[in-house]
């Protein structure tokens, strides 16, 4: 069976959602496409799958295997893996800094950058924006997510289409 591969954005032609795209709202409103698509699933029993739930079948197997662009800030030498979530008492702190690559020494650092503060480290992938609870945190998270692809500003449906797409 031929993997399925789309050439361009999904827009939502109607409702709520018309005219945003699946790629967009990978970074925008994960929490939703993760339900729509297990509705989808739910409703197609087994049967035909329509082009929007193959578009979105691909595109939540791609965000779980992009490869961030930039360099980790411990080492410089290599690409970053991983993220960190240091929780405070009154709230969480993410940012580039907290980032780093699977090198054990990296890892280390973020340890001693959280300060005894509880935290997580976390891999790259998209699933993780179901995690957070607020949806300023959520938001905070795609903008690092948007910033270690190095997509370029404004995000618009292409540069997110093409970070899906490229091998």
């Amino acid at each position: 069976m031929e993997e399925y591969r789309p050439d361009e954005p999904y827009v939502f032609k109607h409702g709520k959602r018309a005219g945003k795209s699946l790629e967009k709202l990978m970074f925008d409103d994960y929490e939703f496409l993760n339900w729509y698509y297990h509705d989808l699933n739910k409703r197609s029993k087994g049967g035909e799958k329509t082009e929007l739930h193959k578009h979105l079948e691909w595109l939540l197997k791609r965000g779980q295997t992009r490869k961030p662009k930039m360099l980790c800030p411990q080492c410089g030498q290599r690409p970053v893996t991983r993220f960190s979530i240091i929780f405070y008492s009154d709230g969480i702190s993410i940012g580039t800094v907290y980032t780093c690559c699977d090198a054990e020494s990296c890892k280390d650092e973020i340890d001693i950058l959280a300060s005894g503060n509880t935290y997580q480290l976390l891999p790259f992938h998209f699933i993780v924006l179901n995690r957070l609870r607020t949806k300023g945190e959520k938001l905070e998270l795609a903008e690092l997510f948007k910033h270690v692809f190095k997509l370029k500003k404004p995000l618009t449906k292409q540069r997110a289409f093409e970070l899906f797409n490229e091998d």
